[in-house]
């Protein structure tokens, strides 16, 4: 899956990247500061992070240490204050279950022989515009210069 990560990087370049996991295991990439942090350093992402700027945050073996709602509640700070984009690396034991990642906006990326899930988020794409969502369904444009509203 590591190649996989490698290779969605090499797509989305990133000049500063956070590496949340276990020990020892954040790459070297070209070109890119990565900032490795340990699951067991971060008790409390909001005060660790604080408002650090990422252009991309790689998760794995979440929860780790951490309760279920706290690593989520680190997600949700990462998605909206510290990162744009997201991948998270899924094992075959994680207790998170699809629909809770696609909640929190995270799409199914990859999936491995061995069960490993990869799931992204990027802020650039992660909701779909709606149909419904459009001038011809709701601004009445043939109305414009006709009726004072």
């Amino acid at each position: 899956m590591q190649e996989r990560i490698a290779a969605y990087l090499s797509k989305h370049p990133a000049k500063r990247l956070l590496w949340l996991g276990a020990e020892g295991e954040s790459p070297e990439l070209a070109n890119t500061e990565v900032i490795a942090l340990q699951l067991s350093d971060v008790d409390n992402g909001s005060q660790q992070l604080g408002n650090e700027r990422f252009d991309c945050a790689v998760l794995q073996d979440l929860p780790g240490p951490l309760s279920k709602t706290q690593a989520e509640s680190l997600v949700a700070q990462l998605r909206d204050v510290n990162a744009g984009r997201i991948l998270w690396l899924l094992q075959a034991e994680s207790p998170w279950e699809r629909q809770e990642l696609l909640a929190l906006g995270f799409r199914h990326l990859d999936q491995t022989d061995d069960s490993a899930a990869l799931y992204g988020f990027d802020i650039d794409n992660y909701k779909q515009t709606p149909d419904w969502l459009n001038p011809k369904n709701w601004a009445n444009p043939e109305q414009w210069d006709k009726q004072r509203w």
